[in-house]
């Protein structure tokens, strides 16, 4: 009987002495197990103690995995691209309410350069002409700005926007009418892709600001047409 109690005592102690090393055992600290309790009665488990080494490992590997995330993300976003493109649309703008001018009609011709990564956004330059018309009423308008476009990757289409200045021509034959002057817009609108090169702007909004000399008129444009990238 005292060998047994003796064998006994000496497999708690030495359980005992397993438990006091994992549980004050250099190196990181989480909340105490249970298993600590039973030597540190005035533990619980909301108490801070550290781990051993080998164990750290396990601890810091989700973080290294978020590391690496950011890293790689930073190298393919750092992976950028260039577009030019130049287009031709068909516009359509309503100047004002007036019987007279109404509505004019023609093409619109520009150029853009975008600059982006895998990132959506892509950011640019865009410079355009536009050359309107009805009886004798004429606008013609000269604009460059910054531009900003949404390209999902996953999906063949892209939106996009621009805020433009230059040059504004209106003039009115029948009225010895004939006026340039500053001027601005703004336009937003959405592409497809028909083919590898080739998108089709689908619709384009446009909101300006023309001056007559003795008025200020805010046409509103609606333009579609096809896009060459190369």
């Amino acid at each position: 009987m005292g060998v047994f109690l003796n064998e006994n005592a000496a497999a708690h102690s030495s359980r005992d002495t397993q438990q006091q090393e994992k549980c004050s055992s250099p190196a990181f600290t989480v909340p105490v197990h249970r298993s600590c309790g039973s030597l540190f009665p005035h533990l619980t488990e909301r108490t801070l103690v550290r781990i051993p080494p080998r164990r750290m490992g396990y601890v810091m590997k989700p973080r290294l995995l978020v590391f690496a995330a950011l890293v790689l993300t930073f190298f393919v976003s750092g992976k950028s691209s260039h577009a030019q493109a130049v287009y031709v649309e068909g516009t359509a703008s309503r100047i004002s309410n007036s019987a007279s001018d109404n509505w004019v009609f023609g093409p619109t011709v520009g150029v853009y350069f975008d600059h982006g990564g895998a990132l959506p956004a892509h950011i640019g330059l865009d410079a355009r002409g536009q050359f309107l018309s009805k009886g004798s009423t004429s606008v013609k308008n000269f604009m460059i700005g910054p531009r900003i476009s949404f390209v999902p990757h996953v999906v063949p289409f892209k939106i996009y926007g621009q805020a433009e200045i230059g040059f504004t021509n209106y003039s009115v034959n029948s009225a010895q009418i004939d006026h340039t002057g500053f001027g601005y817009q703004l336009d937003a609108g959405l592409e497809t892709t028909l083919l590898p090169h080739i998108d089709w702007r689908v619709i384009e909004f446009g909101y300006q600001n023309l001056s007559t000399g003795s008025t200020t008129y805010h046409p509103v444009n609606l333009s579609t047409g096809l896009v060459l990238r190369f």
